[in-house]
């Protein structure tokens, strides 16, 4: 398909920071609404994206693309795949860290 999902930014220190889908020559930037730092991580075949955010206070959570529109999720999210499948972890709280698969709707 020959997308490409990275992060732009104007200050690498203090950001903000924005997600970006480039397609051949055209550079789209997006954010997530409400948030201060977006960082896309996967991007599949179907041009639906993985990642997370971060908002004005610090506090982070996932998102996901389905069929081109944007869902924040609370766990982050760090990949997804073809079979609408994502990864991630979840904080359970005192150090109770553990990795997630989950099935998206089709």
């Amino acid at each position: 398909m020959g997308l490409i999902a990275g992060v732009a930014w104007d200050d690498s220190i203090l950001g903000p920071f924005s997600g970006f889908v480039k397609d051949k020559n055209v550079f789209s930037p997006f954010t997530i609404g409400g948030s201060h730092d977006t960082f896309p991580y996967s991007i599949n075949n179907a041009g639906d994206l993985a990642g997370t955010f971060f908002n004005s206070d610090g506090f982070s959570s996932g998102f996901v693309t389905i069929y081109g529109y944007p869902y924040k999720i609370y766990p982050l999210t760090f990949g997804n795949n073809d079979k609408s499948q994502i990864v991630g972890t979840y904080n359970f709280g005192g150090g109770h860290i553990v990795g997630y698969v989950a099935d998206l709707p089709k």
